[in-house]
């Protein structure tokens, strides 16, 4: 089952990286998922468009998977909730803005950047 996997189609992304070979459900078909990681990103944040990193944690790669995405059930899981009203994520505990969201047609998009891993 996909329902609570960050995903990223680029392993390039990936900051750390172990192989691992299966085929997740979803819906009628498979997925092919050829390893986990993390995963830095750069999160735009409020009005002022301010920036900050978030590393995402035991990121599925899923090299033909046509998207990323991030699993809000595993915010959920560290304090990060979305706020349908004013289309952003925030903390759970005093409602502090995490990120803000873009609402296209009925889907939430987070605008942001992944930032590539550091060379050695």
């Amino acid at each position: 089952m996909m329902a609570d996997l960050h995903i990223c189609n680029d392993l390039a992304s990936f900051q750390m990286f172990t192989l691992e070979y299966y085929t997740a459900t979803t819906g009628d078909h498979g997925m092919e998922i050829h390893g986990y990681g993390d995963v830095l990103i750069a999160i735009k944040i409020g009005n002022k468009q301010l920036i900050q990193q978030f590393t995402l944690k035991n990121v599925a790669y899923t090299p033909k998977f046509h998207m990323n995405l991030v699993c809000a059930a595993k915010l959920h899981k560290i304090g990060i909730i979305i706020d349908q009203v004013s289309n952003r994520l925030q903390y759970n505990d005093d409602g502090g803005v995490f990120a803000n969201l873009i609402n296209h047609r009925d889907l939430y998009l987070l605008d942001t950047t992944v930032l590539p891993p550091k060379k050695p």
